[in-house]
């Protein structure tokens, strides 16, 4: 990808035929997951990925790693996906490059939205997926959890208080 940013075409050929072979395996998992295994939407969820790479290219940080990068932005295009078919309980699984047999120079993704959502106190973390993940509007979560929507909304306002100190180093406290 920084090779491709810095205007090597060659690069971006080869860049995008690799992400389009890793986001076939991932999206085809991800779709067999939602039930909508062989429902013909894989090539265009996919080159909603790829699209999505496309444009937002100049976001990418080349002192990352590339990887936590693209499959962010293919669990946002699977979420959208899910939320124009009406699939409410989705559960996108967040990738190890070693699950397409790919190596990142520390061995693991840069940041692991599960691990940061699975240290949330529960009520929180449902929270949070409820209406950040799984599309619902406040009301629709605050009567799935038995609260009241002005609570829902200060439960999901802590919830991502505590992320942003955890991811910023300050810890979730």
């Amino acid at each position: 990808m920084a090779a491709a940013l810095a205007g090597d075409a060659m690069a971006y050929r080869e860049l995008l035929d690799d992400c389009r072979a890793l986001l076939e395996r991932y999206l085809a998992r991800v779709l067999e997951r939602m039930g909508r295994a062989g429902s013909g939407f894989l090539d265009d969820l996919v080159q909603e990925a790829l699209v999505a790479m496309h444009e937002k290219r100049h976001t990418y940080d080349p002192s990352q790693p590339f990887l936590p990068w693209l499959f962010a932005i293919a669990r946002y295009k699977t979420i959208d996906f899910g939320r124009r078919q009406r699939v409410r309980s989705i559960e996108v699984m967040t990738p190890e490059p070693a699950d397409f047999g790919v190596s990142t120079p520390d061995g693991s993704a840069a940041l692991d939205l599960d691990r940061l959502l699975a240290s949330l106190p529960t009520r929180q973390r449902r929270a949070l997926e409820l209406v950040k993940l799984e599309g619902l509007s406040t009301a629709e979560a605050a009567a799935a959890l038995g609260s009241s929507d002005g609570g829902l909304k200060v439960t999901v306002h802590r919830a991502l208080e505590k992320l942003k100190k955890q991811v910023s180093g300050g810890g979730g406290e």
